[in-house]
């Protein structure tokens, strides 16, 4: 039951992939949002990128060792680390994108998004070594910043909406193992949902604008979900003292 979170993770990441990489309707959706777009090969968030990366690892890593918490900073270095590492092997090494639909947005595999990776393990990392009573508003923040990267590689053509649904949720499969030991539903249940929600949304309607909103909204509520059971453990204490009345 402690796995809750890690196994919430990885079903959206292996669905995420199956649903719009491994079927014909996943990937003519995606297509079809991909054929209006001109890829960016520029841009102030590709340049930006390493340095936000380094600069987030400091933060986490800096936050924990103030904090004299050295147990913290090696979990949250596992959790900013391991999955950016394991996003690039799976997508330039593991995975691949069966050409089930000819169009000329069809091209090589870029599932998972490693933006949207480092992104999210920045955040999750963050919610190991922040405090409790700081977490609920870093979640949201974090969430707020990771729709936000998500959509932009989206709006380039960087990226499709399924890479940053299975970017998100390979971070969170990887920060459930290493780092929530909490039972919850909400963490188990909300990220395949999302996935299967925003399948059903692409599929009906394969329009950029549409799905620009779809990528910022699930990653947020895949964030979000992930996140719940670190910030809900600043209640856990005041919840016992009462119960123990």
């Amino acid at each position: 039951m402690r796995l809750m979170t890690c196994a919430g993770g990885l079903l959206a990441c292996v669905l995420s992939y199956l649903l719009f990489v491994r079927t014909y309707p996943g990937q003519r959706a995606e297509n079809l949002v991909l054929a209006d777009l001109v890829p960016d090969s520029a841009g102030a968030l590709g340049a930006a990128s390493p340095v936000l990366i380094g600069l987030g690892a400091v933060v986490v890593l800096g936050i924990a060792l103030l904090r004299r918490r050295p147990a913290l900073a090696l979990t949250a270095a596992g959790v900013l680390a391991l999955p950016i590492g394991a996003s690039q092997l799976l997508k330039l090494d593991l995975l691949s994108r069966p050409a089930l639909h000819v169009s000329r947005a069809a091209g090589h595999n870029s599932f998972p998004s490693g933006h949207v990776t480092a992104v999210v393990a920045i955040v999750l990392a963050l919610l190991v070594v922040l405090p409790d009573r700081a977490r609920p508003a870093a979640a949201v923040l974090g969430a707020l910043a990771a729709a936000l990267v998500a959509g932009g590689t989206v709006a380039l053509g960087w990226h499709r909406l399924s890479d940053t649904l299975g970017a998100t949720a390979l971070c969170g499969a990887v920060y459930g193992l290493l780092a929530v030991r909490r039972t919850a539903w909400i963490a188990l249940l909300v990220p395949p949902l999302v996935v299967l929600a925003a399948f059903e949304v692409e599929s009906a309607v394969p329009r950029l604008g549409p799905v620009l909103a779809t990528t910022g909204c699930s990653v947020a509520l895949i964030v979000l979900a992930l996140a719940w059971p670190l910030c809900a453990e600043s209640r856990a204490p005041a919840n016992w003292l009462v119960a123990a009345r």
